[in-house]
């Protein structure tokens, strides 16, 4: 019997609503110069995110490698966004243990997320 995560995770079923994606398969965004990993479920970002969607579920290398480089990006305002991804109804985006963001830093994840077609943010 196999009882790997994957073989497991694939015989749940899919979840609605706001943990739909999470049996999924997890990606890897590389962001900044420094590539600071973030590991993301695939699914989830993917129904977030026509960009997301058309790397990881298109034919580029990105939906081969599970893993994206986005050197152009800021590594506090994409974990803003991550975090958007699997909470959006908190307003907090993360509470106290993340770096607060002033109103440029607002602006920059509004245009991260129009970057990425994210309407929802």
């Amino acid at each position: 019997m196999d009882t790997s995560l994957a073989s497991l995770t694939r015989s749940l079923p899919s979840v609605p609503g706001p943990f739909m994606g999470l049996t999924d398969e997890v990606v890897t965004v590389l962001v900044g110069l420094e590539e600071t990993p973030f590991h993301i479920h695939k699914g989830l970002l993917c129904s977030k995110s026509e960009y997301f969607r058309a790397a990881f579920e298109g034919s580029f290398k990105e939906a081969t490698e599970k893993k994206i480089h986005l050197e152009e990006d800021d590594p506090i305002i994409f974990q803003h966004y991550a975090v958007w991804i699997y909470n959006p109804e908190d307003d907090s985006l993360g509470g106290a243990t993340m770096p607060k963001l002033d109103m440029n830093g607002y602006s920059r994840l509004y245009l991260l997320a129009e970057k990425f077609g994210s309407d929802a943010l």
